[in-house]
């Protein structure tokens, strides 16, 4: 069965393996995982910075199944849609961007289209906000917290304003 199934997809351009025999660089999970395992560690943590609506934390969540999950995501309407993906307590969502500093970070949203022209279009609008010739670029302010390894994240983060 197992020939069967490699001859079917190797047919149509694909190869199957064994997930201990990939090299690294294929899955960040896997090399994560295997890394830890030589290293005699284990994966308690993860930090998900810059976390989006939260498709890397997602995807952790099922890689890793004992691994709590720390997000965080400075965008107010971007946290709206990672508090949606929230599938259980093992993940723990920030609305708060990181830095070296506690500082307070502007965010420019820009009313770009979808699709291949959309970092173009991106880049026109900053270009043009930049010489003040549009005035169309939304901002909004978001909390920047100092965090290094040698701190633990700390529940009372997710309390500023």
């Amino acid at each position: 069965m197992k020939d069967l199934l490699r001859s079917f997809l190797h047919r149509r351009g694909y190869v199957l393996w064994k997930r201990d025999l990939l090299r690294f660089g294929v899955s960040p999970f896997v090399d994560m995982a295997r890394l830890n395992a030589a290293w005699g560690r284990s994966l308690d943590i993860l930090f998900d910075v810059g976390a989006n609506a939260g498709q890397f934390a997602c995807e952790a969540r099922l890689e890793l199944p004992t691994t709590k999950i720390y997000s965080f995501e400075p965008h107010p309407r971007s946290f709206e849609k990672l508090l949606q993906s929230r599938a259980d307590e093992r993940m723990h969502p920030y609305c708060l961007a990181l830095s070296d500093k506690v500082d307070e970070v502007v965010l420019y949203e820009y009313a770009a289209g979808g699709g291949r022209r959309r970092n173009l279009t991106a880049w026109c609008q900053t270009l043009a906000f930049l010489l003040g010739l549009d005035t169309r670029v939304n901002k909004s302010r978001s909390p920047a917290l100092p965090l290094t390894l040698s701190q633990p994240v700390k529940k009372s983060t997710a309390s500023i304003s």
